[in-house]
C-alpha cells in the first residue's frame, strides 16, 4: 500500500479488512480474559499482573532479538528522556493490568 493509491483501492481495503480482524480478535480476546481471570480468582492480581509482565518482557525480547533491533533497543536505553517515559508507561500498564484483574475478581466487571 503507498499513499498514492486511491481511498478505495484493493491495497485500501485489505488493509481496512486487516484492521477490522484484529480489532474483533484483541475485543475476543480480552473479552475472553475476564472469564480466565474470574476462573483464578485464588490468585493474587498483582502476582498475575507481574507474570504478565515478566512474560511479555520476555517476548518482546525475543521479537526484539529475532528482529536483530537490539542497536536499536541500545540506542534508546542511552537516552534518560526516552528511558523514564518507558519506565512511566511500563508502571502504567501493569497498573492498569492489576486493577482490570482485581475488579474481575471482585465483581466489578
Amino acid at each position: 500500500m503507498s499513499v498514492l493509491d486511491p481511498p478505495f483501492s484493493s491495497a485500501h481495503l485489505s488493509e481496512a479488512k486487516k484492521g477490522v480482524a484484529c480489532g474483533i480478535a484483541a475485543h475476543l480476546v480480552w473479552g475472553v480474559m475476564a472469564y480466565y481471570f474470574k476462573l483464578i480468582e485464588g490468585v493474587s492480581p498483582v502476582e498475575i499482573a507481574v507474570h504478565r509482565g515478566l512474560w511479555s518482557l520476555a517476548v518482546a525480547g525475543l521479537v526484539i532479538w529475532l528482529l536483530g533491533q537490539f542497536d536499536d533497543v541500545k540506542k534508546a536505553m542511552a537516552k534518560p528522556r526516552i528511558l523514564m517515559t518507558l519506565v512511566f508507561t511500563s508502571l502504567l500498564i501493569v497498573f492498569n493490568w492489576g486493577f482490570y484483574v482485581w475488579s474481575i475478581q471482585n465483581g466489578h466487571t
